[in-house]
C-alpha cells in the first residue's frame, strides 16, 4: 500500500524511473540517493540530466544507461577532466546516481584543494565494478 501512495505522489518522470521497484523501501532508498543530500553545482546538474533522460524515456526514447553516463560525462566542465580520464581508465560500469555521488566526491576534493580550479589528481573511484559489454 505504501508503494502505491509513494508512486501516486510522484511526477510522471519519477514514476517511470521507479515503476520496476516492487518494494516501497527500494523507492525510498532511490529517492534518498537522488534528493537526500544538500545541493552542489554538480549534483544539481546531474539531477537535471537525470530528469531529461527520464522525460526522453517517457516519450519513447531508449538510451542505454552506459550511453547516458557517457553523455553526462561529456557535459561536465573542464575542472572534471582528470575525473573523466580516471573513469575511462578504470572502465567503470555505474548508474547515473552512482556517477552523481562520485562527482560530488570529486567536487569536494576540488573545492578543498584550490577553490574549484584545480583538476582532481588523486581521485580514486569508490566503485571498482569493471565495465561490461
Amino acid at each position: 500500500m505504501a508503494r502505491y501512495y509513494i508512486m501516486a505522489s510522484m511526477s510522471n518522470v519519477l514514476q517511470q524511473k521507479h515503476q520496476n521497484m516492487d518494494i516501497a523501501a527500494q523507492i525510498m532508498e532511490s529517492l534518498q540517493e537522488m534528493f537526500g543530500y544538500q545541493g552542489t553545482p554538480v549534483r544539481d546538474h546531474m539531477l537535471a540530466l537525470i530528469a531529461r533522460f527520464n522525460v526522453a524515456e517517457v516519450l519513447g526514447a531508449e538510451i542505454q544507461s552506459e550511453m547516458q553516463v557517457d553523455m553526462a560525462l561529456e557535459t561536465l566542465p573542464e575542472m572534471f577532466s582528470q575525473f573523466k580520464v580516471s573513469y575511462n581508465m578504470n572502465k567503470l560500469n555505474i548508474s547515473l546516481t552512482e556517477l552523481m555521488k562520485e562527482l560530488q566526491n570529486a567536487e569536494a576534493i576540488l573545492k578543498t584543494k584550490s577553490g574549484e580550479t584545480h583538476a582532481v589528481s588523486s581521485y580514486r573511484p569508490s566503485s571498482s565494478k569493471p565495465k561490461g559489454k
